[in-house]
């Protein structure tokens, strides 16, 4: 199944990344300048929002494409059903069904706009509404992503003093899990479509 036009953007971006951030050679030693460590700490911290908004924005365009279709010809499909499932408000006798579909996705645009990470938390948030579950996803890449996610905190929001050492190789083998994982996660996301 090929991958979406969304996919690509971050993958292009990714690539570029690794151009202007990380070193074109990697030291054999692991030694390496203040300079290049610190451009290895920001290409974490923008790996991280580049795969943040991919899955932003895949998942808000599915769930938006959802309730489009649905207004055109008035068929429930699955990510509509799961995000009346996950999103809809208190139903009550009074309110519409078109009213309950708005509700949702307005509640579910929130959940987005208030998403502050790619974590498995913040995954599952994002995902489950538009009709994924953490048993779809590979719980290896699961913990890399988690994981990640927790390096990129330490460094946007500690000391340097406070920090593990990081290694350019290292991060760009983890950023490869990282996309490749989202690749897959791609692949399930367009089934969804």
């Amino acid at each position: 199944m090929p991958q979406s036009a969304r996919f690509l953007v971050l993958n292009k971006r990714l690539t570029v990344l690794r151009h202007h951030l990380l070193p074109a050679k990697f030291s054999p030693t692991g030694t390496y300048s203040d300079r290049v460590l610190d451009r290895t700490r920001g290409y974490r911290v923008l790996v991280h929002a580049e795969c943040e908004a991919f899955i932003e924005d895949r998942c808000w365009a599915l769930a938006t494409e959802a309730i489009r279709q649905w207004k055109a010809d008035g068929k429930a499909r699955h990510v509509l059903m799961s995000l009346l499932a996950r999103c809809c408000p208190d139903v009550h006798v009074d309110l519409a069904l078109g009213d309950c579909v708005g509700k949702a996705g307005s509640s579910y645009y929130h959940i987005i706009q208030n998403n502050h990470g790619i974590r498995e938390g913040n995954l599952v948030n994002v995902l489950q509404p538009v009709g994924l579950e953490l048993s779809d996803l590979d719980a290896t890449w699961l913990g890399t992503v988690d994981s990640f996610g927790v390096a990129r905190g330490e460094v946007a929001h500690s000391t340097i003093g406070a920090q593990q050492p990081i290694d350019p190789l290292t991060e760009l083998m983890t950023v490869k899990q990282v996309r490749d994982g989202f690749g897959e996660l791609d692949k399930l996301l367009e089934a969804l479509a």
